[in-house]
């Protein structure tokens, strides 16, 4: 029996890829840290580096876990503690050779390292002790090996795919303009609510509606600020949504605005170009792997001029950037074509043989 032993921070992220390569090992065991999440075959392990009673206790669990459960193959995702623990549990194991593959997310590398220096020692470490490492962009790949100059480290370019839902009948587009990202104050949702505040006074059709989605620790002050701007008719916050009601809201919508500090390629910028959005996105290196700049979307250059950047994304062809990102999105990011490219890593760790088609 092949087995995966896939351990990850608890978010949608770890459902979508569960999702993308399930069915392919005849058992997967995951392990992560929060219970909200509907993968039946889990463990939940508290992981901390503030506190070492919870560090060391993680890595004796997830020993143990490696022992019993004796994976083909451990994939861990985000490089920062999850991955410290996961690559110190398995070189005090019974299994010691089995191979590691390591994803990045984005933020692990793009913005942990230059916060903390400690950081940067356990992406060192982690990348020393990994057979393979994935990220979803080139940019992420380059800042990888720009940042830790490790020049055997074998990386591979893969996302976690969008998903093709369509029905018989479409929805018609309305005048919203839709925002998904989480509430922290690195993906500038303030900023978003400011310039459709701007768009508003400045455009001649005041029938357009901000729809923010997600939620986070900047929640309250953002909603705080829609009520103080007068704007609670205009403005809607719906919470953190299904699979469903995300792309109901795509499909609805004729703008999707994502324009984060810093960033790796973001499922949900690819999500909303398969969908019809037209997507607005800020001035970052792994944007524009996707995004060509008055072509097939905009890039914002500054997020205090977000009112221009919705102007000029309605004065586009519509049907000529959808048409092109739908392509692009067929052509380099669907859940097949990547679900391939994890299967591929898989079966040469493994030399074809332990997995199954």
């Amino acid at each position: 029996m092949s087995r995966m032993l896939l351990i990850s921070s608890n978010c949608v992220h770890l459902c979508n890829y569960y999702d993308l390569i399930n069915n392919y090992f005849e058992d997967i065991l995951v392990v992560t840290n929060g219970n909200e999440n509907k993968i039946n075959n889990t463990i939940f392990i508290r992981f901390s580096l503030k506190n070492p009673f919870y560090f060391i206790k993680s890595i004796i669990k997830i020993r143990k876990i490696i022992n019993d459960y004796k994976p083909d193959i451990i994939h861990c995702h985000q490089i920062n503690v999850v991955s410290l623990v996961t690559v110190i549990a398995k070189k005090i194991s019974k299994l010691k050779n089995v191979p590691v593959v390591a994803t990045a997310w984005g933020s692990d590398i793009l913005v942990n390292p230059r916060e903390c220096i400690l950081h940067k020692i356990i992406i060192s470490y982690t990348l020393n002790n990994i057979n393979i490492i994935t990220s979803d962009s080139l940019f992420l790949s380059y800042e990888i090996k720009n940042i830790f100059k490790k020049q055997n480290l074998n990386i591979k370019i893969a996302n976690f795919g969008v998903e093709f839902l369509t029905n018989q009948q479409e929805p018609q587009k309305e005048n919203i303009i839709y925002s998904n990202r989480l509430h922290k104050k690195m993906y500038n949702i303030d900023k978003i609510i400011i310039g459709f505040k701007n768009f508003l006074e400045k455009s001649k059709n005041n029938n357009w509606t901000l729809i923010i989605a997600a939620d986070g620790p900047e929640t309250r002050k953002y909603k705080k600020i829609v009520e103080e701007l007068n704007l609670s008719s205009k403005i809607k916050f719906v919470g953190f949504l299904t699979k469903e009601v995300n792309i109901g809201y795509y499909k609805k919508s004729k703008i999707f605005i994502s324009i984060p500090e810093s960033d790796a390629t973001s499922i949900s910028l690819l999500e909303s170009m398969y969908y019809g959005c037209i997507p607005i996105v800020s001035n970052l290196p792994a944007n524009m792997e996707w995004i060509i700049d008055g072509l097939n979307g905009i890039i914002n250059e500054n997020p205090l001029s977000l009112d221009e950047s919705i102007f000029r994304a309605l004065y586009m062809n519509y049907d000529y950037c959808t048409e092109i990102n739908r392509k692009i999105i067929k052509l380099k990011a669907s859940k097949d074509l990547n679900r391939k490219l994890y299967i591929d890593i898989y079966e040469k760790l493994l030399g074809n043989s332990l997995c199954k088609k």
